[in-house]
């Protein structure tokens, strides 16, 4: 057989997963890309910022989608009200409410990146 040989019991290392350190930088291609970037914070209040400012909007639309027409009492019959949904309205306050999701994840993607690989986790 000239397939890869895997040992029954591979050597044990001194240090588990979680006790190694994380990597000050990582390397792609010929560039060398750091991972601990404060500025990030930055961005999280961007993304957040952004994200509430979504969330206006998309309630402002779902109203303007929402039109009640009401037709007042004649002939005999009782006034009644109409309630009519614009779908174009509503199309927006759905993307715009899924913007707004995405820009959390960005931010708490950000936030766990500017925090968790700090200079403080690296030896030395």
């Amino acid at each position: 057989m000239t397939g890869p040989h895997y040992p029954a019991d591979p050597p044990a290392s001194t240090a588990s997963v979680d006790e190694r350190p994380a990597p000050r930088s990582v390397r792609v291609g010929s560039r060398r890309i750091t991972l601990h970037h404060p500025w990030r914070m930055f961005r999280v209040l961007g993304d957040a910022v952004l994200a509430v400012l979504a969330v206006a909007a998309a309630v402002w639309c779902w109203r303007q989608g929402v039109v009640t027409i009401h037709y007042p009492a004649a002939d005999g019959l009782p006034a009644e009200d109409s309630t009519r949904y614009l779908g174009n309205w509503m199309t927006g306050a759905v993307a715009l409410g899924t913007l707004a999701a995405l820009l959390v994840v960005d931010a708490v993607r950000q936030l766990v990146l500017a925090v968790r690989i700090g200079p403080d986790r690296f030896p030395g």
